[in-house]
């Protein structure tokens, strides 16, 4: 895929260096490139947005249980209505934060499994013996990295709060 043609624009940025994203076709395989030259099939962009996502997301639910906790610590030291306004705000951070945390522990957002095509039924006697998902139950795949410094991601505990 060298050259000088890049390909068209594409809506969404490299997830390694946040650059412009291009799309080339060759033989009907997509090919999306960045503008430092880091290439990624259709399945692989899905998987890194996937993760960029998940990421996103627990970095909002950390975001939010700190600020819940700023608030409490903020409001033992006041009094009066200022007090009661500071755990409101700690009370409806400590909501939103459970809304993400319930988004991302329920599988519900992009996974890498979105990006692969579907697999054909097998009929052989021994897939009755396999259990199958219910619907929306997705496991998100984790593609493993390679030739690049892998993040660490830590889940957050659902019970137990900041503070």
């Amino acid at each position: 895929m060298e050259g000088s043609k890049l390909g068209a624009d594409v809506e969404v940025v490299c997830p390694n260096c946040h650059g412009r994203l291009t799309v080339s076709d060759v033989d009907g395989y997509h090919t999306f490139r960045c503008h430092v030259g880091q290439a990624f099939s259709l399945q692989g962009l899905t998987a890194a947005q996937a993760e960029e996502v998940e990421v996103a997301l627990w970095g909002a639910v950390r975001a939010l249980e700190e600020a819940s906790a700023l608030s409490r610590r903020v409001a033992r030291s006041m009094t009066g209505l200022l007090r009661e306004r500071l755990l409101e705000k700690a009370r409806t951070q400590s909501e939103q934060a459970d809304v993400v945390r319930a988004l991302v522990m329920g599988g519900q957002s992009l996974s890498a499994a979105d990006a692969e095509p579907p697999q054909a039924q097998d009929s052989s006697p021994e897939a009755d013996d396999t259990a199958v998902e219910a619907p929306g139950n997705v496991v998100p795949l984790r593609p493993r990295r390679t030739g690049r410094r892998s993040r660490s991601r830590r889940r957050r505990p659902s019970a137990g709060r900041l503070g």
